[in-house]
């Protein structure tokens, strides 16, 4: 019997044994296939990091804008060839914008374009002198870090301009503003996103801004004492106060305008707003998403006030990138 138990548990540690072998064999053919995979993805991928990439639209402009120039080339004729513009919502904006400098500005000279963005731009405002003369009315220097100096030299080139849109430019303050001070013809200016832009700026806003019929200050330090300063701007008709710490201190003051938009979202106004609001009979658009402090009652009560009034209750904020 001993004998027999013995041949028994040597048959099964060699029935074992064979099955680890097979286990051990497929595990290795398993490893070659996925071997030669790794070897194959890492030769294509060192490949398309070494080999330089077909000459595309994007990738030509690259390279024209990395190589060293000839010395034979003039400056005109280097920024001419290499910065090009096209229509984006109905701004010029430029096409090439990797690596494209304040010197590449004067590209604008002579094209005789009203509207003109450097929206996301990494530009600081040095070459604006280059518009000197352009009949540019409308100008985007949004998400750029163009400086308080170089509003003065903004000044001085288009003293002309109608519209100026400076959402999320971070680097300007009241001093930036304050350099503006020719600029008696601006209608629209925006300042989206910007904390240095306080009540202290719109008391040099309502100076040298005088026919001022839009302004943006979404997401700023304004507070019930910079809107009440507002109502000394007699055309002002589009005021944009979503995310500021106003309340209703604010629409008391407004509520004497002609408004045609308002937006007060993300606001602490209450219901007794709402009636001001109801009140102004050339207000054609207001927004009043996330104002927490406004019950469904007194939102119904101004539905059925003005039947007529566009009233936006949706939250914008992912679509505005809203600081807040």
């Amino acid at each position: 019997d001993t004998n027999n138990d013995t041949e028994k548990e040597g048959q099964d540690l060699g029935l074992l044994g064979n099955m680890f072998s097979l286990r051990t064999r497929a595990f290795q053919l398993l490893l070659i296939p996925l071997a030669m995979l790794v070897l194959v993805l890492a030769f294509y991928g060192y490949r398309q990091y070494s080999a330089p990439p077909a000459l595309g639209p994007t990738t030509v402009a690259e390279k024209e804008l990395l190589e060293p120039h000839s010395e034979n080339d003039s400056e005109e004729e280097l920024v001419g060839g290499r910065v090009s513009f096209s229509e984006k919502e109905g701004f010029m904006h430029p096409d090439n914008i990797l690596g494209f400098l304040d010197e590449d500005i004067k590209a604008l000279k002579g094209k005789g374009y009203k509207s003109v963005s450097f929206y996301g731009i990494n530009i600081d405002g040095t070459g604006l002198k280059y518009l000197k003369g352009e009949p540019i009315e409308r100008l985007s220097l949004d998400l750029t870090t163009v400086t308080d100096e170089s509003m003065k030299t903004l000044n001085d080139s288009l003293p002309h301009l109608k519209e100026l849109f400076l959402e999320y430019t971070t680097t300007i303050s009241g001093k930036g503003v304050a350099n503006l001070k020719d600029m008696k013809e601006l209608r629209e200016i925006t300042f989206n996103g910007n904390k240095r832009i306080d009540d202290a700026v719109i008391d040099t806003i309502v100076e040298y801004f005088p026919n001022l019929h839009r302004i943006s200050l979404i997401g700023t330090s304004v507070t019930d004492s910079g809107v009440t300063k507002l109502t000394r701007l007699k055309h002002l008709n589009h005021i944009y106060l979503d995310g500021t710490a106003i309340s209703d201190r604010s629409i008391e003051a407004l509520s004497k305008f002609p408004l045609e938009q308002l937006l007060v979202s993300h606001t602490h106004i209450t219901n007794r707003s709402l009636e001001k609001i109801a009140r102004i009979k050339t207000l054609r658009y207001v927004s009043l998403a996330k104002c927490q402090l406004i019950s469904p009652e007194g939102m119904e009560k101004l539905r059925k006030a003005r039947p007529d009034l566009k009233i936006i209750t949706k939250d914008f904020r992912t679509n505005l990138h809203l600081p807040f």
